[in-house]
């Protein structure tokens, strides 16, 4: 009976306890995930900053415990101004699909403490970092716990903590390296929201007020759906991979030549495959090439099938998009990925190999 009785505390604590989230890298700036006062608890500022430029960058964090359907939002802080924020991304859905192991179970998940980068349940997200020059600012990521308010229950989050929603918050140093044109231009210059994004953000409900928001993820934390990748994508930049803390990748060029000795066509591909996905960027130049007819990566017998790349994603003769590789991903490293790539405009085609480039392999 008393082990029965402590059997069925346990199991009440354990689904009533609350999710804990920490940045993993950039480093944060504390290892405890269970902050519950913004931005980012009495922690010292002062540490290590991680440089970097603007654009896109891809940023990564764990939970020690799950809290399902927690929306998350990114902002860019100054130190020692805590009433002026650049909001990144808003309404970052939480990653439902993640199997995260309760923390006594699972020695090498934290609460608090190394290692970092261990606990199974992880999110990876990019954002627009913007063009400013800021040498002492910061990321603040707050996950918001509204699943204690019910599915249509909103609860008000503003930056500073004072809010009525439970929320834990997370910071990470980051010195931002502008271009010629952003140096000089201070965080008050970037806070216009949808001027930061990269694109249509799918999730563009009242930045502040959040409800309970899940989505489908990928076994490595990335957002999956039409809205990231494939012709129809809105928000692809989202799972682009890129900066200091790029998830692991292949990077595969390709140098396209024509089929015919008198024309003067060529192009140049980049194809990074992360996962299960690949980022194309390109360029097709040449006179009188006419409208794309077809794109495709070509495979191999007992290999890699071949893909018809959407013609959507080539415009003005750039090609640009994300493309679902899973059955080809399963080939990368047996010789039997894809061979080459064939453009065709009318009655021009465009081929160049497969070549396989670099390997990134940040943590």
């Amino acid at each position: 009976m008393q082990f029965a009785l402590c059997l069925s505390v346990m199991v009440a604590s354990f689904l009533t306890i609350e999710g804990h989230v920490r940045w993993v890298c950039p480093r944060p700036q504390s290892t405890n995930t269970g902050i519950k006062s913004g931005p980012c608890g009495a922690v010292d500022f002062e540490g290590g900053y991680m440089d970097v430029v603007p654009g896109p960058m891809t940023v990564r964090w764990e939970e020690s415990i799950f809290h399902r359907g927690a929306p998350s939002s990114i902002r860019l802080m100054k130190k020692g101004d805590d009433s002026t924020d650049c909001l990144l991304l808003d309404h970052i859905p939480h990653n439902d699909a993640m199997v995260v192991k309760f923390p006594f179970t699972d020695p090498n998940c934290k609460i608090s403490g190394e290692p970092l980068g261990k606990c199974s349940g992880v999110t990876q997200v990019t954002v627009n970092i913007p063009d400013i020059d800021c040498p002492d600012c910061y990321l603040l990521l707050t996950s918001v716990m509204t699943d204690k308010y019910g599915p249509t229950t909103a609860c008000s989050q503003l930056t500073n903590g004072n809010n009525n929603c439970s929320t834990y918050y997370t910071c990470t140093n980051i010195k931002i390296r502008p271009t010629a044109a952003g140096v000089g231009r201070d965080i008050s210059t970037c806070t216009n929201y949808t001027q930061n994004l990269l694109g249509a953000w799918p999730f563009m409900m009242p930045n502040n007020v959040y409800y309970d928001e899940g989505h489908n993820y990928s076994p490595d934390g990335w957002l999956t759906g039409s809205q990231f990748q494939g012709a129809t994508a809105t928000y692809p930049a989202a799972i682009y991979n890129s900066g200091p803390c790029a998830a692991p990748s292949r990077t595969f060029g390709l140098s396209l030549s024509p089929s015919s000795s008198n024309s003067t066509a060529r192009g140049l591909v980049s194809m990074v495959v992360t996962e299960n996905r690949a980022s194309l960027m390109g360029v097709v130049v040449g006179e009188q090439l006419g409208i794309v007819a077809a794109i495709t990566l070509n495979g191999r017998p007992n290999g890699a099938n071949t893909v018809n790349i959407p013609i959507s994603m080539m415009k003005n003769g750039v090609l640009q998009g994300i493309i679902d590789v899973a059955q080809a991903a399963a080939f990368i490293d047996s010789g039997k990925f894809f061979t080459s790539m064939s453009v065709t405009f009318g009655n021009e085609i465009l081929q160049g190999d497969v070549i396989d480039g670099v390997t990134q392999v940040n943590t």
